[in-house]
């Protein structure tokens, strides 16, 4: 999903001022960095630690799904505990978050603006109420953009097939030319890309400067996604308005498995790659620099091994480095250029270099699923350690695949004790959990936070993986160290087949958290009303209470939460249930101003 930029840069500043002298903090630093996922694991070690500050920087990134998956719900959680502990700050950002029922609205002026921001951000219930209301499936929102060209670069594949039910226009273009199939070539969302191909998208059509979304995805090195035109029948030898076709880009950058499969389907090298090749990529090799950058990294960068071999004849240093740490090495494993790769490693690059974050060149193929580079470096020598788990985080199969064939273990773990097990359990990658099982991987370990891959495949809402792990040997009403067991997760967040998968191998226990919340309380209180029954027919208590006393109906009603309160009553819950402070439901309405649920509880 793309990140709107200005939200960053309003995120990071305010994250920043909150940090106050303590600027210096790795999750402070991580934000400025947009390393948000290195920010989301500190914060949360910071929050595990009692650290409200870091709480409420956790729920932000909760709230905007930075670093993090969005969850609306994990994000109001955590402001309404702070709230509750006295966080200023948290108080007001629970105001702001409430749920809007206007939003769904399609009579609002801005309905068709919302249907663009709800397509781009996967909020699948906006856009089905805006489009059953009526509203435009082909809107247009800021620069001409359709909600289905934004859903497309997204990846919103649950959007976008709601626009296209709906009769949005599959070769929409925005203001610059491109359709959505060529955002989402761009973008390297195959998921998109194969919805729009079965809806009928023209797969030959041009965009911006004549790039079709064939020469697109072959310049960006998308093999799969360029696989999938040519068997939508794009033209291979459409060029573009330069002249370039799909083949001549592939083969200039190195892409050399694209370049085959794109001349397997008929492709014809033009004059793009024969003028390419004789002027080096367009490089005056007698420079020291192309627009401030060292003339061999340029090379490297666009994978021109012409251009590498050249330089390497005229004493260039190997393993020199950039502004960033990187040799031409640790680029080329990367983007995947395996011929500049071999040229390199037949020079002597050294496989072990570093970069500052320790990134080697073996790490950054297996980030980027580089199975062809990877598969070389390790020929050549380089270490395994760490890269089952790296490969597993950015869900780079081709690399775990190939890690686990030479028989590298999978029961690496991090600082916080983070296996590729607890990783693919919770990415929802169950045909990982499997794969990982089968070569070793330990299910009963459990992280830092006394979490197994159960939990968090619990907490994925990921029902086979749960089964999976079960019987393999993790335990499904273990607690973490906040007392929250699979089952708390689940009923969180609504995952009623993980709950079903979870009652046929340990049964449905009634367990207070740390808090004292039972998991029917944290389903009834997200609005997750079925699930509340069906954890009601199996025992657990309706008016359970928290460790202060309430009730989920005590909590919904002093939230404002006039739907959760009329559920709550429909299911039976007691009105007259008294707290700690001995105050039930209507007073607690009555002490926030609640006006809409006393009504619901005078109805009752």
């Amino acid at each position: 999903m793309r990140i709107n930029t200005p939200a960053v840069v309003l995120l990071c500043t305010a994250l920043t001022m909150a940090a106050g002298t303590a600027r210096s903090e790795p999750s402070t630093d991580a934000l400025l960095l947009r390393s948000f996922d290195v920010a989301a694991a500190e914060l949360k070690r910071l929050a595990d630690d009692g650290n409200q500050d870091a709480a409420y920087r956790l729920a932000g990134l909760y709230q905007r799904g930075l670093g993090v998956p969005r969850d609306s719900n994990e994000a109001r959680e955590i402001y309404t505990r702070l709230a509750a502990a006295g966080h200023e700050a948290a108080g007001l950002a629970l105001s702001r978050q409430s749920d809007d029922e206007s939003w769904f609205d399609p009579a609002r002026e801005d309905a068709a603006l919302r249907l663009v921001w709800a397509a781009e951000r996967g909020r699948d219930e906006v856009v089905d109420a805006l489009l059953e209301g009526g509203v435009d499936p082909d809107a247009r929102g800021p620069f001409g953009r359709t909600a289905l060209i934004e859903a497309a670069e997204a990846g919103e594949t649950r959007a976008l097939e709601a626009l296209l039910a709906a009769g949005a226009n599959p070769d929409g273009r925005d203001v610059s030319g491109d359709t959505a199939l060529i955002q989402a070539a761009r973008r390297g969302q195959q998921g998109s890309v194969d919805v729009l191909l079965s809806h009928g998208a023209q797969p030959s059509l041009a965009g911006s400067a004549g790039n079709t979304a064939l020469i697109v995805a072959a310049q960006k090195n998308f093999d799969a996604i360029v696989a999938s035109l040519l068997a939508a029948d794009a033209d291979p030898n459409t060029t573009n308005d330069a002249g370039n076709n799909a083949l001549g880009i592939a083969a200039v950058r190195g892409h050399d498995r694209i370049a085959q499969l794109l001349a397997a389907n008929g492709a014809v090298a033009g004059s793009f790659e024969v003028r390419t090749r004789s002027s080096l990529g367009g490089l005056r090799l007698g420079q020291n620099q192309v627009n401030g950058r060292p003339v061999w990294f340029v090379a490297a960068d666009r994978g021109n091994w012409s251009a590498i071999e050249t330089l390497l004849s005229s004493g260039a240093r190997v393993d020199q480095r950039d502004a960033s740490g990187n040799s031409a090495l640790m680029i080329a494993a990367e983007r995947g250029y395996v011929r500049v790769l071999t040229i390199l490693l037949d020079s002597g690059a050294s496989v072990g270099l570093e970069r500052p974050d320790g990134a080697t060149a073996a790490v950054l193929a297996a980030r980027a699923n580089r199975a062809d580079t990877l598969r070389l470096l390790l020929d050549a020598g380089a270490d395994t350690a760490g890269l089952v788990l790296e490969a597993t985080r950015h869900a780079a199969t081709g690399s775990v695949e190939l890690l686990l064939a030479r028989e590298v273990m999978p029961n690496e773990r991090d600082a916080v004790g983070t296996t590729p097990l607890i990783q693919a359990a919770g990415n929802n990658d169950t045909a990982l959990v499997r794969r990982l099982l089968e070569a070793g991987a330990d299910a009963s370990h459990k992280d830092r936070q006394s979490r197994d891959a159960l939990w968090y495949a619990a907490d994925a809402g990921n029902a086979d993986g749960v089964l999976l792990l079960a019987r393999a040997g993790a335990g499904a009403n273990d607690a973490d160290q906040n007392g929250d067991t699979p089952l708390h997760r689940a009923a969180r967040h609504g995952h009623d087949k993980v709950i079903r998968a979870i009652a046929r191998v340990a049964g449905l226990e009634e367990l207070g958290n740390n808090e004292g919340m039972t998991p029917l309380m944290l389903a009834a209180i997200n609005r997750h009303y079925e699930i509340a029954d069906l954890l009601k027919q199996a025992g657990h208590d309706l008016d359970a209470k928290n460790a202060a006393g309430n009730t989920a109906l005590h909590i919904s009603s002093q939230r404002g939460d006039a739907l959760a309160v009329r559920d709550l009553l429909s299911l039976g819950a007691r009105r007259s249930e008294v707290n700690a402070a001995r105050l039930n439901a209507n007073d607690l309405a009555e002490r926030f101003g609640h006006e809409q649920v006393l009504v619901v509880l005078d109805e009752s």
